[in-house]
């Protein structure tokens, strides 16, 4: 294996993992959001910033 490709396949397998990590970020985010609505609470920085 060449270094340009042992880089490339490196540089490949972080990206996926970062993506992969985002997709959980985000999954959680939303499940948060999900449970602060069914608790009848203000979700989201709109109301944060409407109250000033």
């Amino acid at each position: 294996m060449t270094p340009a490709v042992a880089i490339a396949l490196a540089y490949t397998v972080v990206g996926a993992g970062i993506l992969i990590y985002l997709q959980r970020v985000r999954r959680r985010l939303r499940k948060a959001e999900a449970d602060l609505r069914a608790q009848g609470e203000p979700s989201g920085s709109a109301e944060a910033l409407t109250v000033r």
